[in-house]
């Protein structure tokens, strides 16, 4: 699926409606290409924005169907920090370095926390989520970890299938600029998000057990989700 081929199956004259409980808003069918994805529907009332321990509801009407979901934006939790492990130099031009970015954060100590990650680097003009983007706390609740942060692609891979190799996913080059955006999600929109990263990563495979996604999202297939997000930067002019 391309770009164009994407666009031919979005719906532009939806009504959708997004609510707090006490403002609402119509939201406007934008088309900005600075952006991936370009198509999308933007709020018009700046008093009614993201707020943690809010829930929101959603609800779009398309011709003669209505979908409705609702959420909740969580505590973020903050990385502890971030570090550069390298990874050698390039075998053909030695002014490049490879490194891993490892990221380190302590789990709350209440079970029942889920995540989702995003990276940005200077390369790229908006936040995209690597393939496994989401996890749980089932197993490491109230730990303090680290796990290396795999490269995204510019768009997502269900469009660019394999567009980076394994290798090239685990590695950044020394002088990037990295951003990450750490997000606490809810329940629902972990399943939703983790079941659609199954889907799409066995789409093709013959011998994949069938996946089906678990939206939120009553009258539709899809999610509504709210981050709670954090923000960190790696600098490109670290050591």
């Amino acid at each position: 699926m391309d770009l164009e081929s994407l666009s031919s199956i979005v719906i532009e004259d939806a009504i959708v409606v997004l609510s707090d409980g006490q403002l609402t808003d119509t939201l406007v069918y934008t088309v900005d290409l600075n952006l991936f994805p370009p198509f999308f529907y933007q709020g018009q009332n700046p008093a009614l924005f993201g707020q943690v321990g809010k829930t929101y509801s959603i609800r779009v009407i398309a011709g003669t169907d209505t979908a409705t979901a609702s959420t909740q934006i969580p505590m973020p939790v903050l990385l502890d920090s971030l570090a550069w492990e390298s990874e050698g130099k390039d075998e053909i031009d030695s002014n490049i370095e490879y490194g891993r970015l490892r990221v380190w954060f302590r789990d709350p100590t209440e079970l029942g926390n889920h995540y989702r990650i995003f990276l940005k680097t200077q390369d790229f003009t908006s936040f995209q989520a690597p393939f496994n983007s989401v996890f749980e706390d089932r197993i490491i609740n109230g730990d303090s970890l680290f796990f290396d942060v795999s490269k995204p692609d510019s768009q997502p891979s269900f469009l660019v299938p394999d567009s980076l190799t394994f290798e090239e996913r685990r590695l950044f080059v020394k002088g990037d600029t990295i951003d990450v955006r750490f997000c606490s999600i809810t329940r629902d929109s972990y399943t939703f998000i983790r079941s659609f990263q199954t889907a799409s990563g066995s789409f093709g495979n013959p011998f994949a057990a069938p996946t089906f996604v678990k939206g939120n999202m009553k009258g539709a297939l899809g999610g509504f989700v709210g981050y709670g997000a954090s923000y960190h930067t790696f600098y490109r002019d670290w050591e």
